[in-house]
C-alpha cells in the first residue's frame, strides 16, 4: 500500500469513526483498518475497496443502533461534555451566590443577640435554594439540547458539500485528515462555556452581585452597578445575547475544525450580540443613576471620592462597547487564520 492509499483509508476511517461514539472509535478504527487492507488486497486498489464500502456516514450506521435519535452519535460525546460543564458552572456559582447571602444574614442574626438561631436560619435559608437551583440547571440543560438537536434534526455536518450530494460519494469525496492545528480542541471553547454560563446566571439569578461593597458606619452598604429598577427590560437582551455566544461555542464543539461554516457562524453570532449590546448600552438605562451620589453620601476617603468624579456612564459605555467589538473581530480573525493557514492543507 502506497503513502497515497494509506491517506485515503485514513481519510474513510476518519470519517466512520468520527460519527460514533467514543468507546467505540478505537475498536471500529482496528477493525477498519484490517478489512480495508484486506478488501484492497482482493479488489486491486484502496479505492475499489473503499467504493464497494461505500459512503462513510451510510456505512457508520451499521455500528449504530439505527434507531430515531434527538441527538445522534456524532454530537453525543460533545453534548454530553457541554452539558456537564454548562451545569457545573450553573449550580455551583448559584449555591455559593445564596450561600454568602445567608451568611451574612446569619452574621445579622448574632449582632442581633439571637446566635442560637443562626445554623438554623442559614441551612434552612441553603435548602430552600435548592429548587430555584434546580430551574436554573433545567433551564440551562433544555437549552443545550435545543442547540443539539437543531445541529442534528437539520442534518448539520459540515463535511459534504453540495457537489457530492448531487453525484452520489466516491473516494475522491473524502475530505483530508484534519492536522491537529486544524482541530478545535474541546479545551480551547471551556473558558468561552464557562463565561457565558456563569455570566448568565449571575445576571439572571443575582443581579445585585455586581455591586459596589462599602462600609457604612458598621454596617456593609450594597450599591448595585446596574438599574434593577429596569432589569425586566434589559435582561431578555442579556439572555439573548448569551444564547448567541453559547450557540456559536456549541456550533464550533460539533463541527471539530476550523472551516468556513465555523467562520459563518461566529460572524453571524457576534454580529447579533454586537446589536445587542449596542441596544443595552446605549438605547436602555443600564446604569444605576444613583450609583455615584450614594457611593459619594457614603465614602469619605478623599481619594475614593476623587475617583468616583471620574465615572462617566457614557464614556463606559462607549468604552464597553469598543472593547467588545475588538474581542467580536480578534476572534474572526484568529479563526481566519487558522483556517486559511491550516485546514487547507
Amino acid at each position: 500500500m502506497n503513502p497515497k492509499e494509506q491517506e485515503q483509508m485514513e481519510r474513510y476511517i476518519y470519517q466512520v469513526v468520527r460519527r460514533l461514539p467514543g468507546k467505540q472509535r478505537k475498536e471500529v478504527e482496528e477493525q477498519l483498518t484490517e478489512l480495508i487492507g484486506d478488501m484492497a488486497d482482493g479488489e486491486g486498489s484502496v479505492e475499489k475497496a473503499l467504493a464497494k464500502l461505500g459512503d462513510p456516514a451510510e456505512f457508520a450506521k451499521q455500528y449504530q443502533d439505527g434507531e430515531r435519535v434527538l441527538i445522534g452519535p456524532e454530537f453525543y460525546d460533545s453534548f454530553l461534555w457541554l452539558v456537564k460543564v454548562v451545569l457545573l458552572c450553573t449550580a455551583i456559582p448559584l449555591f455559593c451566590v445564596n450561600a454568602a447571602a445567608e451568611a451574612r444574614r446569619g452574621m445579622g442574626l448574632m449582632e442581633e443577640g439571637i446566635p442560637q438561631a443562626v445554623v438554623p436560619s442559614v441551612l434552612y435559608g441553603i435548602v430552600q435554594t435548592i429548587p430555584e437551583i434546580a430551574a436554573a440547571c433545567l433551564c440551562a440543560f433544555g437549552a443545550i439540547v435545543l442547540i443539539f438537536a437543531v445541529l442534528e434534526k437539520r442534518g448539520i455536518r459540515l463535511d459534504l458539500n453540495k457537489e457530492t450530494k448531487q453525484a452520489g460519494w466516491t473516494p475522491g469525496c473524502l475530505p483530508p485528515v484534519p492536522p491537529k492545528k486544524a482541530r478545535i480542541n474541546r479545551a480551547d471553547g471551556i473558558v468561552g462555556i464557562v463565561f457565558i454560563v456563569l455570566f448568565g446566571v449571575l445576571l439572571i439569578f443575582a443581579p445585585e452581585f455586581f455591586s459596589a461593597v462599602v462600609r457604612d458606619g458598621e454596617e456593609l452598604a450594597v450599591v448595585p452597578v446596574f438599574n434593577l429598577e429596569e432589569w425586566d427590560r434589559i435582561l431578555p437582551l442579556f439572555i439573548l445575547g448569551l444564547a448567541a455566544g453559547l450557540f456559536d461555542e456549541a456550533f464550533q464543539l460539533a463541527a471539530g475544525r476550523y472551516c468556513l461554516p465555523v467562520l459563518i457562524c461566529n460572524v453571524l453570532c457576534s454580529g447579533i450580540q454586537l446589536v445587542l449590546g449596542y441596544g443595552i448600552l446605549f438605547a436602555l438605562p443600564l446604569w444605576n443613576p444613583d450609583f455615584v451620589p450614594r457611593l459619594q453620601a457614603i465614602v469619605t476617603d478623599p481619594d475614593l471620592q476623587r475617583f468616583l468624579t471620574w465615572w462617566n456612564p457614557e464614556l463606559a459605555s462607549v468604552l464597553l462597547f469598543l472593547l467588545c467589538a475588538a474581542f467580536a473581530f480578534l476572534e474572526a480573525g484568529i479563526i481566519l487564520y487558522r483556517m486559511l493557514r491550516y485546514a487547507k492543507k
